[in-house]
């Protein structure tokens, strides 16, 4: 512990100063034993008899009936986590020795990271002391208490040393055993002795300075802590980093992570669950506070109403991103809510993500054969790792068992599985505030987020952040020796180098269906520095086939995408644009086409396997070349492992001028005959800058790849739409149609104009019947019944997807003016959008 200091600090310790200077004079020495001695008053736990754990327990498909998921499962996920940690801990019990991790951090992290499963388990007094895997039996109390205790004892050979200024790896970890501590208050803390106890808060010191980025939130997970158990925190600190870390919000749930455009897992890894933390953990007094756990509590809803969109039928989300060898660790978000008694999403549908989730993971080779976590994403997988993920850092996920705290009577466990959107056939989702546009095709590629604004500076990252697409089932290739594979994105390389790496979109818009951006790259010189010289620009957007903004199911046409784009040399230049496809492995290829250059196309299959797949890529305008990795020398490596094979479109020549071009895509799990793809394909027509997409089903799309759009009135089929136009589609489907606008002012349909913008250009999707009309929107518009329709019945609902009925305001009865508008003002929302719904008659 450490003396009070009234000047600078805040909360008090209650013991006397005496006894306070004793115990940290005590702990800074190391006093006290090593390991714990054993409590000669065993506790009602001590004598509960172990529990069995089962490895591979049996399904139940009525209360799961898309995982087959129950308690027992995670329980069994918890034995093998187990069995691997005891069989390489040492014999302290504060460090682990996973192979090529013995020394600090990795062996530190080895084992600080079982503490988020050790503690749910301790958490509920429904889960005893003491386990039995198969012939063996394992105390947890006094495995977690190894580690905390010998951990921050300086005459402990475990002893992880103290917390460092700056970027320390210690301050990561010391958040983790700043929420044990509180989680297992009453079962582990309250058994410590009281040189134990300052040892403890000794080592887990205030946090005074604060960093950046999600770093903060293991920041104010610390401090916090300290708040709870009553133990003095600098005055401000806590407040200031609070502040700094809201001031990354950017909407729709989502943070930055520290550096610009970083959209990324990291708000599931760590923001939210930490923010959770700090609202669960301590008492807010004081308005300002109040108002900002309400505030924190809102936008972790709104985060946990987009997730939901963001995992496929098999569990797996898109790979966007650092740190994913940490794998189900994206449900520390939704499972610190769940357990802190938010009540933001259904429990059926949390535990369908969840189970789905793991399952997956286990299914795909978390474990090795001695129950050691493989680092990867489906086993091993080297290039998955960033250089920060050591041997033991990939224990990050146990934060996917922070549910094991809830008793098995907990409605999480009790309420039936509610399907995912995925589960209930195709959709597309638009998050604005980050740029990202997910489509879901059922019986196709699955799920495939297309970015417009995730980005980063840092050059390692690129392949995780810079990609236009992120297929949940196929991944990327991987940078080798200074080339970059232009799998999922559109570049220009003069010289066939593919040696330079795009900038991140310096403007993007993103609708349902519709995703566009704005980025530049610099083009490659020959014996020049290209570092100063002006630079290529290139205006792309992708164009869905399905427009369907609940899930429906999934159509018996293929689903396809269209990506029209425009190449502006650099002044005194010309341009080389490629275009590649979704990247999958090179395992079994089979592959044909044609590079006629008046329709080049190209289709490729690989088999069985992680990483496998189909996919067409056919040029509809502008391309004249098409083939397997057009241009490419070199190797090329997927990041799940072995070689990264793509469709490249290409061009004869380069051009001084500025260039268009449009592309079909077609992905799938399965082979697919491409002729018939190419049959249905869409006519594209561009005109300028102009792009419109006829589907062949009657769908139209548009878009403007212009800079900045201009005022204007577009016609699409019986649909009029007017404004600074950046995307606009219309469709329609068993009578409902559906219209996309973005940047629009008015609409109108065969029966008259129907809604109009009364605060600058909305972006809105509308699904429109004779006597229903359901929009999306996201600033306040006006609705015309006509002066004729009588009152209708409006209702507010809350953007996202929660599983249960949906959030929604109280339906009321509204009449329109004598003109037949009604003005729509939409109630306080923490999305980008909000939806309205109203029924005439």
């Amino acid at each position: 512990m450490e003396p009070q200091q009234a000047a600078t600090i805040v909360g008090t310790d209650r013991k006397p100063w005496r006894w306070l200077a004793a115990c940290s004079l005590c702990a800074s020495l190391g006093c006290g034993p090593a390991t714990p001695a054993a409590d000669p008053h065993p506790t009602l736990q001590a004598q509960r008899p172990a529990k069995n754990l089962e490895l591979d327990p049996a399904s139940d498909w009525e209360r799961a009936p898309y995982t087959g998921w129950t308690r027992a499962h995670y329980e069994a996920v918890f034995a093998r986590l187990l069995l691997g940690f005891v069989a390489h801990r040492s014999p302290a019990g504060a460090r682990t020795r996973y192979p090529g991790g013995d020394e600090l951090p990795a062996s530190m992290e080895g084992a600080i990271r079982m503490l988020p499963a050790l503690g749910a388990w301790l958490a509920c007094d429904c889960n005893p002391d003491r386990v039995r895997v198969n012939d063996q039996e394992f105390d947890v109390a006094t495995l977690a208490r190894d580690i905390v205790s010998n951990g921050t004892n300086p005459a402990s050979a475990d002893y992880w040393y103290p917390i460092g200024k700056g970027w320390a790896q210690r301050k990561v970890e010391a958040a983790s055993v700043a929420e044990f501590l509180v989680h297992t208050r009453a079962r582990v803390w309250e058994n410590l002795d009281p040189f134990e106890q300052a040892r403890i808060m000794l080592w887990l010191r205030a946090a005074d300075e604060p960093l950046a980025a999600n770093w903060l939130g293991f920041q104010i997970a610390r401090n916090s802590a300290r708040v709870a158990f009553d133990r003095p925190v600098p005055r401000g600190a806590l407040e200031r980093q609070l502040d700094l870390l809201e001031a990354d919000y950017v909407g729709d749930g989502f943070y930055g992570d520290g550096a610009p455009q970083r959209f990324d897992w990291y708000n599931a890894f760590v923001i939210h669950p930490e923010l959770t933390f700090w609202r669960a953990a301590i008492e807010h007094e004081g308005a300002r506070e109040q108002a900002r756990a309400h505030r924190v509590a809102a936008r972790t809803e709104a985060f946990l109403r987009q997730l939901p969109y963001l995992f496929d039928s098999e569990g797996r989300v898109p790979p966007l991103g650092r740190s994913l060898a940490y794998r189900s660790a994206v449900l520390a978000a939704l499972h610190s809510s769940v357990v802190a008694g938010d009540h933001f999403v259904e429990p059926g549908l949390a535990r369908r993500m969840s189970s789905g989730n793991l399952r997956f993971h286990v299914q795909a080779g978390m474990f090795d054969d001695e129950h050691v976590l493989t680092r990867g994403h489906h086993g091993e997988q080297p290039l998955v790792l960033e250089n920060y993920v050591r041997p033991g850092s990939q224990y990050f996920m146990t934060r996917a068992l922070g549910v094991l705290a809830l008793p098995p009577t907990h409605a999480f466990w009790t309420t039936p599985e509610q399907p995912l959107p995925a589960d209930l056939g195709d959709f597309v989702r638009a998050i604005p505030a980050i740029g990202w546009m997910i489509e879901h095709d059922k019986d196709g590629a699955g799920l495939v987020l297309h970015n417009v604004g995730s980005s980063t500076r840092k050059a390692s990252y690129h392949d995780r952040y810079k990609k236009l697409s992120y297929a949940a089932a196929t991944w990327f290739a991987s940078e080798t020796e200074g080339a970059r594979p232009y799998d999922a994105t559109l570049v220009s390389a003069l010289h066939r180098r593919f040696e330079m790496r795009r900038a991140g979109a310096n403007a993007w818009a993103v609708a349902p269906g519709l995703a566009w951006s704005r980025y530049a790259i610099a083009p490659e010189r020959l014996g020049e520095t290209s570092a100063k010289l002006p630079v290529d620009w290139i205006s792309s957007a992708v164009l869905t086939s399905s427009v369907s903004l609940d899930p429906t199911p999934a159509d018996p046409a293929p689903n396809t995408s269209v990506r029209v784009s425009c190449v502006y040399p650099a002044m005194n230049s010309a341009a080389r644009a490629y275009e590649g496809s979704l990247a999958l492995i090179d395992r079994g290829l089979i592959d044909h086409g044609q590079t006629d250059a008046g329709s080049p196309w190209w289709y490729m299959q690989t088999s069985e396997g992680v990483g496998a797949g189909a996919v067409l890529l056919a040029g509809l305008h502008g391309w004249t070349r098409a083939g397997p990795r057009l241009d490419w020398t070199g190797p090329a490596q997927h990041v799940l492992g072995g070689e990264a094979v793509w469709i490249g479109l290409g061009v004869d020549q380069a051009s001084p001028r500025s260039s268009c071009f449009a592309s079909l895509q077609r992905v799938s799990a399965e082979p697919f005959d491409p002729a018939a793809v190419l049959a249905a394909a869409p006519v594209v027509e561009l005109e300028g800058s102009h792009a419109t997409v006829r589907w062949a089903d009657g769908g139209l799309g548009w878009v403007d790849l212009a800079r900045k759009p201009g005022e204007r009135t577009l016609a699409l089929g019986p649909v009029r739409l007017t404004g600074p136009l950046r995307m606009a589609s219309s469709s329609e489907r068993d009578g409902v149609r559906t219209v996309v606008g973005h940047g629009l002012r008015t609409l109108t349909d065969e029966r008259g104009p129907l809604l109009q913008a009364t605060q600058g250009p909305v972006t809105l999707a509308c699904q429109i019947e004779a006597k229903r009309l359901r929009c999306e929107i996201d600033r306040p518009s006006s609705v015309n019944l006509g002066p004729d329709a009588g009152p209708a019945t409006l209702r507010w609902q809350a953007s996202g997807w929660s599983g249960g009925p949906t959030t929604s305001t109280e339906a009321h009865t509204v009449t329109s003016s004598k003109t037949g508008w009604i003005a729509l003002d939409p109630p306080p929302h923490v999305t980008s959008t909000v939806i309205f719904e109203l029924t005439v008659g």
